[in-house]
C-alpha cells in the first residue's frame, strides 16, 4: 500500500514537466520506475 502511494506521489511529481521534452521526460520517468522497483524490493523484505 505504501509503495502505491509513493508511486502516485512520483507521478504527481513529474506531471508539471513540459511535454515538449519527450526524451528527457521519458528518461526521468524511467529512472523513477527503477527507483520504485528498488524501494519496493526493500519494503517487501
Amino acid at each position: 500500500m505504501g509503495i502505491l502511494s509513493f508511486a502516485n506521489l512520483l507521478q504527481q511529481g513529474f506531471s508539471p514537466f513540459p511535454t515538449k521534452q519527450h526524451g528527457s521526460e521519458k528518461l526521468f520517468i524511467n529512472y523513477n520506475f527503477k527507483l520504485i522497483k528498488v524501494i519496493s524490493s526493500i519494503y517487501s523484505v
